[in-house]
């Protein structure tokens, strides 16, 4: 409770994400004009002619965080309000139908046969086109798949469903992500290519992409390559997820905010030079804040890297002002900033795993090092890691076992096991990227990260082999089942606080 006292901005964020939830689910102007209202009489009802109180001051908080819960409402509810009107798949559903779509994710197998996502940019109606928006996700023939790639646009007929899947998780999945519908083609045309910067850059990331799979000899080891260094996970086959899945090491396959940490490390070192002009420091950071934002657009711009991107360059950014900060402080900045310009991302699963391990790591870490610490400095390394990997999990448990309905048995064990690896994986895989074009470095790069990925998957393959790898959810795993396993994981830290005093002696 000590560190939300000193964290305003991220009390901010909450009441601003509830905002955004009620906005979603009943959404009026009364309700956003009530909130402000009843806000602001909170603020002024006891702020003129009156002592400072601690009654006033609570009159104030409330009337604050109604504000900002109202503002959250608004932003929400003013992007619902400009997209009515427009024509969305609704007008064709449960029919045959002519669309004019762009394609936004790459053709992929699923149980249905080839897929993919694509975004509607209009439907033909007797013989007039109208301009319509939305998601859905397109069924094409084996025949058809490999013609067609991201941003193509194409002319499709075929027939207009309601989107369905078998596993309830990925229904669920679908609906936050707003694809509502599906669309079993008959014919395709392709009918030309999206154009802007973005799609510029997207041909650089699939050429690299290509490339890094020629350098990385291995096939199996360059798709985990591309997906960790550049978070292409096209290639990549499900017994490959699902081998990290029940390692609980998935994390490592996703660009996140280990990646983006490395990178600064990596920056951090090769522009020390830059210490020895005038306003060294100041340009370093400048130059590391925008080398951060270019790594951000080449990997995709998922929601964890734009998280940990926005952190650092906050903190980037409060250095070079030679201001200090309190990390809760720019964790709610980040996500302010995310969820102003995208309100609908607080209902995406990557964005809100990425932001409670992040909180379950703050506040829980400090206290893990109270309890646990010790002085060595390797095992102070290993019991660091330990107690991060803790936190992280604590933080995101929840969330897990309602998304993916599973929980990996031996999840502290693998990343203990992976974590000094993962480091140097990354580390060697951000220099082959940067050099794969480059003959003969380029390829020795490529070899020695096969190599590190080889040893990387006899870890997560050997764990995979234990007995009850994952507790699958069921009976148990709901409601009351979440609570055992999360005070378990919190009975680590008292118990390690004992063990480390009898072995030290030491009253803590």
């Amino acid at each position: 409770m000590k560190a939300l006292i000193h964290a305003p901005v991220f009390r901010f964020v909450l009441f601003y994400l509830a905002g955004i939830i009620l906005a979603r689910y009943s959404f009026s102007w009364g309700i956003f004009i009530g909130m402000m209202g009843l806000g602001t009489l909170g603020i002024v009802r006891l702020g003129f002619g009156r002592e400072v109180s601690f009654q006033r001051e609570v009159w104030e908080s409330v009337g604050l965080y109604l504000i900002i819960a109202g503002l959250g409402t608004m932003t929400y509810g003013s992007r619902h309000l400009t997209e009515q009107g427009i024509q969305t798949m609704e007008n064709i559903n449960c029919s045959k139908g002519e669309l004019y779509a762009e394609i936004i994710k790459p053709v992929k197998e699923t149980r249905r046969g080839r897929s993919t996502w694509a975004s509607i940019i209009g439907y033909r109606k007797d013989c007039d086109w109208i301009r319509a928006e939305g998601r859905f996700q397109l069924y094409i023939s084996n025949k058809d798949s490999s013609k067609y790639g991201r941003f193509d646009r194409l002319l499709i007929k075929g027939n207009v469903v309601n989107a369905y899947s078998s596993l309830d998780g990925y229904q669920q999945y679908l609906w936050r992500q707003g694809v509502n519908h599906s669309v079993y083609a008959d014919t395709l045309a392709l009918a030309g290519r999206g154009r802007g910067w973005y799609v510029r850059l997207e041909d650089f990331r699939e050429n690299m992409s290509m490339q890094l799979g020629k350098v990385v000899v291995d096939s199996v080891h360059a798709t985990i390559a591309q997906a960790m260094f550049l978070g292409d996970k096209n290639g990549m086959g499900r017994e490959v997820k699902n081998a990290y899945s029940i390692a609980g090491t998935s994390h490592i396959l996703a660009i996140s905010g280990l990646h983006v940490g490395i990178v600064f490390l990596v920056l951090s070192r090769v522009l020390s030079f830059l210490h020895l002009i005038p306003q060294g420091l100041r340009i370093k950071n400048i130059v590391i804040l925008g080398l951060l934002l270019g790594y951000m657009l080449l990997t995709g711009a998922s929601p964890a890297v734009v998280r940990s991107v926005l952190m650092f360059g906050i903190v980037l950014i409060m250095k070079v002002l030679y201001l200090r900060y309190n990390l809760l402080n720019v964790v709610g900045t980040a996500a302010l900033l995310q969820l102003f310009f995208e309100p609908e991302i607080a209902f995406d699963v990557g964005f809100q795993l990425s932001y409670l391990a992040v909180i379950g790591i703050i506040t829980g870490f400090p206290v893990w090092e109270r309890i646990v610490g010790v002085e060595n400095f390797w095992l102070k390394l290993v019991s660091s890691w330990i107690g991060v990997t803790i936190c992280a999990t604590l933080g995101t448990l929840p969330l897990v076992i309602m998304h993916f309905g599973r929980f990996p048995t031996y999840f502290l064990l693998s990343n203990i096991l992976v974590s000094t690896l993962a480091f140097l994986l990354v580390l060697v895989g951000f220099f082959t990227v940067i050099f794969c074009y480059v003959p003969l470095l380029g390829e020795w790069l490529g070899y020695f990260c096969s190599v590190l990925i080889g040893y990387l998957q006899a870890i997560v393959l050997l764990v995979g082999d234990l007995p009850f790898p994952v507790i699958e959810k069921g009976i148990g795993m709901q409601g009351i089942g979440i609570i055992l396993i999360q005070l378990g994981l919190a009975a680590i830290f008292p118990l390690s606080g004992l063990l480390r005093k009898s072995m030290y002696g030491k009253k803590y």
